[in-house]
């Protein structure tokens, strides 16, 4: 009779725990999952903070928070995560009635990129095991790693010929709105520039004259076509931190700084185009723009766009690229015989023999180890 008691008790604490869990093991659960930073460079260390709180009576004995996101951050070996086509991660906790949990997942920023996360999944049981509990919550935060500069000492030769260029045509271009005075008019002025007033006022044509404006910019061609079939993904990124470094040392000196692109936005899927300027706030823009780029969709053959360039006779193009095609170094040497001063920089792997180049002005071979 007692073991039949025993049993029957045994069986009413297990419906009665069974039905709490099912019903309210999820209730007065919080749990958020975000990064400490929203913004890094390439190895940099940052971590992601992971908060739980139970404000209820009901003890939770084992709780899983998962989640995953993209590979390029590197949580070290810690046995809470895994690797595939995506970092999956598993953390363990025990949470007791009315406990808050606060944890933070260190990790290193190996790549550039736009890392999300979007949704995290909490997995727990009942007290004897017997039932397996899930609920999924969206989340939203998003970590932008910039991509890390390279060696500037590197491109001190297309570096300072492209700056002395821009510099000697700083006092080329005359502005309309900067008024300096007047003078007796020439036969090669145009009829715009006459002032009809000190005209009537002297008896003879007098036309305005007007100071300079620094005008000169720079425009970044970055090209991820490829001579194979074959993307070469480190010769691309090392392209990018090179964009990135030329962007910086250009404003540096005041330069306005645009940029083009035939790769695409992760988010948006449009090609980059970033319009001229100038100051920290365009380089941050510039920045942001370069870690935003996904490698992996497809994309339109630069050299179409080089096509369409514009016949801007104050700008100096900056073309960085892997490939080096005839008919690119064919469409590079227009636009440098068009814009003095334009350079290409050729990146190629150590492995492989440097590229030999038709035309050579202006352009440099950039050897990248990996």
């Amino acid at each position: 009779m007692n073991i039949l008691i025993a049993l029957l008790t045994a069986y009413i604490l297990y419906v009665i725990q069974d039905i709490l869990y099912n019903r309210i093991w999820n209730k007065k659960l919080d749990a958020t999952v975000e990064f400490a930073d929203s913004i890094c460079t390439e190895g940099d260390r940052s971590s992601i903070k992971e908060i739980i709180s139970n404000k209820k009576l009901l003890p939770l004995p084992l709780l899983r928070v998962r989640f995953e996101v993209k590979k390029g951050i590197d949580f070290g070996e810690d046995g809470s995560n895994s690797v595939s086509d995506k970092n999956y991660r598993s953390d363990i906790y025990t949470i007791f009635p009315y406990q808050k949990i606060s944890r933070e997942i260190e990790f290193i920023c190996n790549n550039r990129g736009a890392y999300d996360i979007s949704n995290i999944s909490l997995i727990s049981n009942d007290l004897l095991f017997t039932r397996r509990l899930v609920e999924n919550k969206s989340v939203s935060t998003r970590l932008i790693v910039y991509p890390k500069e390279v060696n500037a000492d590197r491109l001190f030769a297309p570096y300072n010929r492209m700056l002395g260029m821009v510099l000697s045509n700083r006092f080329s271009y005359e502005d309309p709105f900067e008024f300096r005075g007047i003078r007796d008019y020439e036969s090669y002025d145009p009829m715009s520039s006459i002032n009809w007033k000190a005209t009537a006022r002297t008896g003879s044509l007098k036309v305005n004259t007007h100071d300079y404006t620094a005008s000169p910019q720079v425009c970044i061609l970055l090209d991820f076509d490829s001579d194979t079939q074959w993307k070469n993904v480190s010769l691309f990124e090392e392209q990018i931190r090179i964009a990135a470094t030329m962007s910086r040392l250009f404003m540096s000196q005041g330069v306005p700084v645009s940029m083009i692109s035939n790769g695409r936005d992760f988010a948006t899927d449009e090609s980059l185009v970033i319009n001229s300027g100038c100051g920290d706030n365009h380089i941050q823009m510039i920045k942001e723009s370069l870690a935003r780029l996904d490698l992996d969709k497809e994309m339109l053959s630069f050299e179409g766009e080089l096509e369409r360039l514009d016949n801007t006779v104050n700008c100096q193009y900056l073309l960085i690229s892997s490939a080096c095609s005839d008919s690119l170094q064919r469409k590079y040497k227009n636009i440098s015989d068009r814009c003095e001063g334009s350079g290409w920089i050729v990146c190629y792997r150590s492995v492989e023999p440097a590229p030999i180049l038709d035309y050579y002005k202006g352009s440099v071979c950039w050897e990248v180890s990996q």
